[in-house]
C-alpha cells in the first residue's frame, strides 16, 4: 500500500511541472499574438496612409487636368510665364524634381480635400479633421504643341471613295506634377503625368 502512495505521489509532480510548463507556453504564444496584432494595425495604418496620400496627389492631377479644360474652353490655352520651378510641396517637407521647369503662372496655393470635396456637411464627424490634414498642389509646365496630321474618320472606310481625312491639328502638350501630403503623418506622394490638348 505504501509503494502504491509514493508512486502516485510523483506521478502528481509531473502532472504539475507539465501543467506549467503548458501555461508558459501559452502565455508566450498569447503574447505573441498580441503583438503581432498590434504591429498589423500599425502597418495597416501606415498603408492606408500612404494610400491616402497618393489619392490626394492624384486630386491634384484631376484639378490640373479641369484647370487646362477650363481654360481652352474660354479660348485661353495656358502657357508658360517667366517663372522657373524646381521644387513641389507647400509643406514642412518639399521634393527637389530632376530638372528646373517654366511653369503656368496659376496659383500654387495648397488646397485641402475637405475644402475641394466640399465636407462641411457631410456628417463625417472626426472624419473632417483628417481630410482637412491632406493636402495637394500642383504646378503645370506647358512642353510645346506642334501639328498633326490627319487621321481618316467615316463609317464607309472599306466600300468606297467615302472615306475622309480630318486634316492636321494643333495639340498642346503639359507635364503637371501634384504632391500630396498627409499633414499629421509626415508623408509625402508627388506624381508626375504628361497630357495633352487637341485643339
Amino acid at each position: 500500500m505504501n509503494k502504491r502512495y509514493i508512486v502516485n505521489n510523483k506521478e502528481q509532480g509531473f502532472a504539475l511541472v507539465v501543467s506549467l510548463l503548458l501555461l508558459v507556453i501559452t502565455t508566450l504564444m498569447a503574447s505573441l499574438l498580441v503583438i503581432n496584432a498590434a504591429n498589423q494595425s500599425k502597418l495597416t495604418k501606415d498603408s492606408t496612409d500612404k494610400f491616402q496620400t497618393f489619392l490626394s496627389a492624384e486630386t491634384g492631377i484631376e484639378d490640373a487636368l479641369n484647370y487646362i479644360k477650363t481654360e481652352a474652353a474660354a479660348g485661353r490655352y495656358p502657357i508658360n510665364g517667366s517663372s522657373s520651378i524646381n521644387q513641389i510641396c507647400e509643406s514642412p517637407m518639399s521634393v527637389t524634381l530632376e530638372e528646373s521647369y517654366q511653369v503656368v503662372d496659376l496659383p500654387t496655393d495648397t488646397k485641402d480635400l475637405h475644402t475641394v470635396m466640399n465636407l462641411s456637411s457631410a456628417g463625417l464627424g472626426d472624419w473632417q479633421n483628417e481630410y482637412r490634414n491632406e493636402k495637394f498642389n500642383y504646378i503645370i509646365s506647358n512642353i510645346g504643341g506642334g501639328t498633326s496630321g490627319g487621321t481618316g474618320s467615316g463609317s464607309d472606310v472599306g466600300v468606297g471613295s467615302n472615306y475622309s481625312s480630318v486634316g492636321a491639328g494643333m495639340t498642346y502638350k503639359y507635364r503637371i506634377f501634384s504632391c500630396g501630403v498627409d499633414a499629421n503623418e509626415n508623408k509625402i506622394t508627388v506624381i508626375e503625368v504628361i497630357a495633352s490638348l487637341d485643339l
